[in-house]
């Protein structure tokens, strides 16, 4: 064996070591519209109140880079949620929480979204990033979007 041919062996054993840990890796916190951010970052304050199964803001305009503080107010008896993600996202996620009641079986936390219970108001901090796009905000609790509690965000560049 040659010493190029044992070096590209050893490189092809650590490239694939390494794409075989990312593959086992928990998902990643980053979507393509943002990621999680902190409190001391934010720029700016939104204010949605959580009643009747609608959100008292329907549109809410971001600049890519720009980093919110969303408080949540629930308004109501039952829990309410805030979720961003794309349409098909969305959908998605209205479809695992409906397997996930019929179940009863526990939703997993997802870093795009927080669940506000009834009487309860809850802070959730993003970092929107991408190019320019529209992206949804829902409650995606079975029957609740259905019933009008979504809205868009527009992210500008």
């Amino acid at each position: 064996m040659t010493p190029r041919f044992i070096f590209m062996s050893a490189l092809f054993a650590v490239v694939l070591s390494f794409s075989a840990a990312q593959a086992m890796a928990s998902p990643s916190d980053t979507f393509v519209f943002g990621h999680p951010g902190k409190a001391s970052a934010a720029t700016r304050t939104v204010k949605i109140t959580m009643q009747d199964t609608h959100f008292s803001m329907e549109n809410i305009d971001v600049k890519s880079g720009e980093t919110v503080k969303f408080v949540l107010t629930n308004k109501d008896d039952f829990e309410h949620e805030f979720v961003l993600g794309t349409v098909s996202e969305q959908a998605d996620h209205r479809v695992e929480m409906q397997e996930a009641m019929d179940s009863g079986k526990p939703m997993d936390k997802d870093p795009n979204a927080i669940s506000v219970e009834g009487g309860k108001t809850g802070v959730f901090v993003w970092t929107f990033a991408g190019p320019a796009d529209i992206i949804e905000f829902d409650c995606n609790i079975p029957g609740h979007y259905e019933s009008g509690m979504r809205g868009t965000v527009t992210i500008r560049k």
